[in-house]
């Protein structure tokens, strides 16, 4: 007696790739698998979701890494038979994995070897907030270019934008560039140098939101992690550093 072959999965490679490039419009990390057919998502830094593909008979399944305490929330070898329970455990392993795909990520990393992504990465942990300040020692008219592309990538920006540089990047900021930019783009800029010798560099956003980021703006492509928080204690070292700085333009 001959038995007809399993229909597979009642969803196709068309469903799963609009479904992922929506959670990659968000910022989420979404990347093709070099093992075979399919992709990787990784929610946050040291963790992955697998999504493989057999297209002979069109199975789907999904694996999860780091298997954080011996039992992951769903079988993981298990055929994903609709694209509702596709999407469902995709949501499960990514709060297994203690992460919200319906928010933008909250961590990223940069990478030396690619400069583009840095760029939409960053952008990504900004796109639902707005950029009031930036405190970074080494500003200059580098970092206002790669400014500009964050703009044009989708960040938004307060029209009051207050950065400080230090003693470095104001030997390299000229007040042309700062003056050219806000008639482009807009917006008032006022700029103070700081003292301070750390070497921090971080967006504040709104609700006291901060994204903090390894590298200086006016070079971003290191191998590095960036993340948002909600933290007071930026604001209010920004707002120190601010009060008693040395006015620019």
């Amino acid at each position: 007696m001959k038995f007809p072959k399993h229909p597979g999965s009642k969803f196709t490679s068309a469903d799963v790739e609009d479904y992922l490039l929506s959670l990659s419009e968000k910022g989420w990390g979404i990347y093709e698998s070099s093992r075979g057919k399919g992709y990787i998502l990784e929610p946050m830094l040291g963790t992955r979701i697998e999504i493989l593909h057999n297209p002979g008979n069109n199975e789907w399944v999904i694996h999860v890494s780091p298997d954080l305490d011996g039992k992951l929330p769903f079988s993981h070898d298990h055929l994903l038979d609709s694209f509702e329970s596709f999407q469902l455990a995709i949501q499960e392993a990514s709060i297994y994995l203690n992460a919200d795909l319906n928010q933008p990520p909250v961590s990223l990393r940069l990478e030396s070897d690619k400069p583009a992504t840095n760029r939409t990465s960053i952008v990504s942990l900004t796109a639902h907030s707005k950029v009031l300040k930036v405190f970074d020692p080494y500003f200059d008219d580098k970092a206002i270019q790669n400014l500009m592309t964050f703009i044009n990538l989708g960040m938004k920006l307060s029209e009051d934008l207050k950065i400080i540089t230090g003693n470095k990047g104001r030997k390299n900021l000229s007040e042309g560039m700062v003056k050219s930019f806000e008639k482009e783009y807009g917006v008032s800029v006022s700029v103070r140098q700081s003292s301070n010798r750390q070497h921090r560099r971080f967006f504040i956003l709104r609700n006291s939101e901060s994204v903090i980021f390894g590298p200086s703006l006016n070079f971003i492509d290191y191998n590095e992690a960036i993340y948002r928080q909600h933290s007071k204690d930026d604001v209010e070292f920004f707002d120190k550093e601010w009060a008693k700085g040395v006015k620019l333009f």
